[in-house]
């Protein structure tokens, strides 16, 4: 009786994944199957035996319940290190400059680089805009001429705070654009970590980290933009919804994003700012404010409270 079900059932589920349209001759099997395995557990034997089956799961489950070990004993969720949460996340292997320099600087000389990756060239190219010396102070020598790059249209795939990139306007938009908000640095042909420019260590790390782009937390992020030739980008959007910290907490936001990108041929120094908040925390107490603005200008020069930071991860051994 075991081997015919199990042929049976073998032959159902043949035709339940490769028969959702059964040709009439399909559709009499498929009965004439259905007729068979119903005849089979409609004997006494199986119908005794389905019953022995019960009466044994039915044992085993009240002894189960008495021996659970802890059957009443209520568990505590364990609280969370608000403190140490945050330190972890935004300064774990973080390091930031004081004077346009890294104290307790142990990575040698290394180059700052932006990595250009694609798909025919996964090591990369890479074009150096400046290097940290063996003290630890950062120096930037932007290269006068960059050939062979994208066009600046290119650009809104690197915009993910927009909700609709077709909005974007652009002049000149077939001149080459090169940037990166994270640029990499290398010793010895190895990444040894990422360094971002701003006022902020949250924001430096929120803003090119996808998981955490829309959260409040307020300041600057900086970085260079080259341009073969005069050009622009310019979009505004303005966005209206509910955004959840969690299964709890939800709340209903407007937020504008803004892109008046107006550069000039060469290299131009690029400001994304994260401007307002709606304060909201998660469950555990975690802050997840989020973002009212986020606007990006092309700006003159560095500001003053400007700092670098630099990451390494230390899981992270890519050489190229």
């Amino acid at each position: 009786m075991k081997t015919k079900t199990l042929i049976i059932t073998i032959l159902l589920s043949f035709f339940y994944f490769y028969g959702f349209t059964q040709s009439p001759e399909q559709q009499k099997a498929i009965d004439d199957l259905y007729r068979i395995q119903d005849s089979i557990l409609n004997t006494p034997e199986a119908k005794a035996a389905m019953q022995q089956m019960k009466v044994i799961r039915e044992k085993y489950d009240r002894e189960k319940e008495k021996t659970a070990p802890n059957k009443n004993k209520v568990v505590e969720k364990p609280k969370l290190d608000i403190t140490k949460y945050i330190y972890d996340k935004y300064w774990k292997n973080t390091m930031e400059s004081n004077n346009n320099k890294f104290e307790n600087w142990n990575g040698g000389s290394a180059d700052i680089i932006i990595l250009i990756v694609s798909p025919g060239n996964l090591k990369g190219r890479r074009i150096k805009i400046g290097s940290i010396n063996t003290d630890g102070s950062i120096v930037f020598n932007l290269p006068k001429n960059v050939d062979e790059i994208g066009p600046l249209r290119r650009v809104n795939l690197k915009f993910l705070d927009l909700y609709d990139t077709s909005s974007i306007k652009y002049t000149n938009g077939d001149t080459g654009f090169l940037s990166d908000t994270s640029l990499v640095i290398m010793r010895n042909d190895q990444i040894i970590g990422l360094l971002t420019i701003g006022n902020s260590v949250k924001v430096t790390l929120n803003l090119v980290d996808q998981s955490s782009l829309y959260l409040g937390d307020e300041g600057y992020l900086l970085y260079w933009a080259y341009v073969q030739g005069d050009s622009s980008l310019n979009v505004n959007e303005n966005w209206k919804g509910k955004v959840r910290a969690d299964d709890t907490n939800t709340i209903e936001v407007e937020t504008n994003v803004n892109y008046n990108l107006n550069f000039k041929k060469g290299w131009n120094l690029v400001k994304a700012e994260v401007i307002g908040n709606y304060k909201f925390k998660s469950q555990d107490g975690i802050d997840l404010s989020y973002f009212k603005t986020h606007k990006h200008t092309v700006i003159a020069s560095m500001p003053a409270d400007a700092k670098y930071y630099f990451r390494t991860y230390e899981y992270l051994k890519l050489n190229y």
